[in-house]
């Protein structure tokens, strides 16, 4: 009988140093979080719903902010889960140099202890700190803005962890541009995936998606481009003055197919027919897309085929959106 994955979704960013504030809305709590590790502070704010309108910053030197309901699950206008099982539990708010930053966490349990959402957390970051995910590399001959999200789920069973899929993406807006006559914004995004093998056996597969079919957005570009039989994929993509995506990787076992339907406003790659056991697997997918008109969502998610331990294959997937203020 096929075991039931259980699935954690982490969300996660880079975290900057505070130190103490006060919060005038009795409908939340606030407390002075002293230091979790030595790269880890923030301000923290117990409540049972967040928005859009909570604040980025309380005061000059307090800006990394982590809302929760200690342990139990919130409730949001503008963050969600493809997965109707997943739980909001925490969400954390940063600015660095400009570029926002937001950390999100969701379980499929009921609940967790804040110890435990603490722990996670904080790995998350330390680990996004020491691979340098999120750092801007890039440049542009126009003004542009950034964005960075990065997303964790962590595969668990009855055996423990099974593996971990972490994706970070980088987005770039410019909202001078141009499509079809139209005036537009001119987006890139650009992921990078790892693949970690932790007690399953094997990778069979895994399938990356990246979707901007709502309201007036439009797929432009994508990469990869094509086939893959080799070990080393390499692109390139440019659109509407932003910063250039290089990609270079190597697939090791794998095959690569490409799925993508631009027709469709659907990016989607297949790395397939992996020859070897408990590879670890790290490869960018990225897109160039347009939109007229109302916000710039975009949806991402990976279907993994796994084969564990015990000798069972699993197959599961889980996604994320998200969605940025445009025109």
């Amino acid at each position: 009988m096929k075991r039931k994955l259980k699935i954690l979704g982490i969300a996660f960013l880079l975290v900057s140093f505070v130190t103490t504030a006060c919060f005038a809305d009795s409908n939340l709590v606030v407390e002075s979080v002293d230091e979790v590790t030595p790269t880890l502070k923030y301000i923290e704010i117990v409540t049972e719903e967040i928005n859009l309108n909570m604040p980025m910053q309380i005061d000059a030197k307090s800006n990394a902010i982590l809302y929760h309901n200690n342990g139990l699950p919130m409730k949001s206008d503008y963050i969600s889960s493809t997965d109707p099982n997943d739980n909001l539990i925490a969400v954390y708010r940063t600015e660095i140099n400009g570029v926002d930053h937001e950390t999100v966490y969701f379980t499929d349990a009921e609940s967790v202890s804040k110890e435990s959402m603490t722990q996670k957390i904080t790995a998350s970051v330390n680990k996004l700190v020491a691979n340098k995910i999120t750092e801007n590399m890039f440049n542009s001959r126009i003004s542009y803005n950034q964005y960075s999200r990065q997303t964790i789920w962590e595969i668990t069973s009855n055996n423990g962890l099974e593996a971990t899929v972490i994706s970070g993406t980088d987005f770039f807006r410019n909202p001078n541009s141009d499509y079809d006559g139209q005036p537009a914004s001119a987006w890139v995004a650009n992921t990078q995936t790892s693949y970690i093998t932790e007690n399953a056996m094997r990778l069979n597969s895994i399938t990356t998606n990246m979707m901007v079919s709502y309201g007036g957005e439009k797929l432009i570009k994508y990469s990869p481009t094509g086939d893959y039989s080799g070990t080393q994929i390499t692109g390139t993509l440019s659109y509407g003055g932003l910063p250039t995506v290089d990609i270079s990787f190597a697939v090791g076992g794998f095959e690569l197919i490409n799925q993508t339907r631009p027709q469709n406003n659907y990016a989607s790659w297949l790395y397939d027919s992996n020859v070897g056991t408990n590879t670890n697997l790290v490869y960018s997918s990225a897109i160039g897309a347009s939109n007229t008109t109302g916000n710039f969502t975009m949806g991402l998610g990976h279907v993994i085929d796994l084969y564990c331990f015990d000798g069972s294959n699993e197959n599961t997937g889980k996604g994320t959106t998200y969605v940025f203020a445009d025109r």
